[in-house]
């Protein structure tokens, strides 16, 4: 098998791998934002822990009281490198009733950004494996067909 062709099955492998991880990854949070409670919240605090590489990260902690009037404080599930919340921030807050424990903010960045960037991903990828099968290389040098010595 040339390189080409294996380079060529990387690309595909990764791109179906890529969009079908973003694809569960968006089943499991449109149904979560289906079967979750939006009420008021607010970041209390912005937690830092370190990645893997020692930088910071910030995850955004945030209070909120349930339909029942438990009041319950959470951190969000994305960090990033500066914060995006400031504490007395007034968010949306999601969470299900049977885990508020596992609530999130209602936005973009904590919700979707997941599932779009491996979508994106994946995209690159199948575009990648898309165009190797479609334009085959030129055999020999300057398109003249090589010759074998023996």
């Amino acid at each position: 098998m040339s390189t080409v062709r294996v380079v060529q099955w990387v690309f595909g492998l990764l791109a179906i791998g890529a969009l079908t991880a973003a694809y569960f990854m968006y089943s499991h949070t449109r149904s979560f934002v289906d079967r979750a409670v939006t009420v008021p919240g607010k970041v209390i605090d912005n937690v830092t822990k370190s990645d893997s590489d020692g930088d910071e990260m910030y995850y955004p902690s945030f209070q909120f009281r349930t339909l029942d009037g438990r009041d319950i404080t959470a951190v969000g599930r994305l960090g990033a490198s500066s914060p995006d919340y400031k504490p007395g921030d007034a968010v949306e807050v999601l969470y299900e009733d049977a885990d508020p424990q596992g609530a999130q903010i209602r936005s973009f960045s904590q919700l979707w950004i997941g599932p779009v960037v491996i979508g994106i991903l994946g995209g690159c990828c199948l575009f990648v494996a898309l165009i190797m099968l479609l334009v085959k290389p030129k055999s020999g040098l300057h398109g003249k067909q090589q010759t074998r010595l023996r």
